[in-house]
């Protein structure tokens, strides 16, 4: 999950990913096979809102470095081949929404409500792609952070 709020497009992203999961296994190895993905209304605007988040999937640049920590579910550390980034530019191989829209109050409010889209394995990230994450919203100035969980098997793909 990411821990740092970015702000939300307010149209169908292209080649922004607020969050970015690669899975950086060499070809053979584990794919991710996405549980869910989810999102938290971090700063709404003082009007009504709406969002929705949009995932995509494809063969992205390497990331050099991790920008959050992933941690697995057991409480154990995670010793994978994943790398994070926030705010990166990738190439747009069609991003889809997921989950129905979700909606703020017509007041501010820090944090704001939330989504959770069970996937339960539609979504699969193949060794050297990379799961691309953004939040889709009706106003300018709402901020989310954002998440996937998933586990890993290799898979004749």
């Amino acid at each position: 999950m990411s821990t740092t709020a970015f702000a939300a497009v307010v149209a169908r992203p292209t080649t922004n990913a607020a969050v970015e999961i690669r899975n950086n296994n060499t070809g053979g190895g584990p794919s991710l096979i996405i549980d869910r993905i989810f999102c938290e209304w971090r700063i709404a605007t003082a009007a009504a809102s709406s969002a929705v988040m949009y995932a995509m999937v494809g063969p992205q640049a390497a990331i050099t470095a991790g920008a959050f920590s992933v941690f697995s579910g057991s409480g154990k550390p995670y010793n994978g081949l994943v790398t994070t980034a926030v705010n990166q530019t990738v190439v747009d191989v069609g991003w889809f929404p997921w989950g129905n829209s979700i909606t703020a109050a017509q007041a501010a409010a820090t944090p704001n409500g939330g989504q959770d889209s069970r996937v339960e394995g539609r979504i699969i990230v193949p060794p050297q792609h990379a799961l691309c994450l953004h939040v889709v919203a009706s106003l300018v100035g709402d901020t989310f952070i954002q998440g996937a969980s998933w586990y890993e098997a290799v898979l004749e793909l």
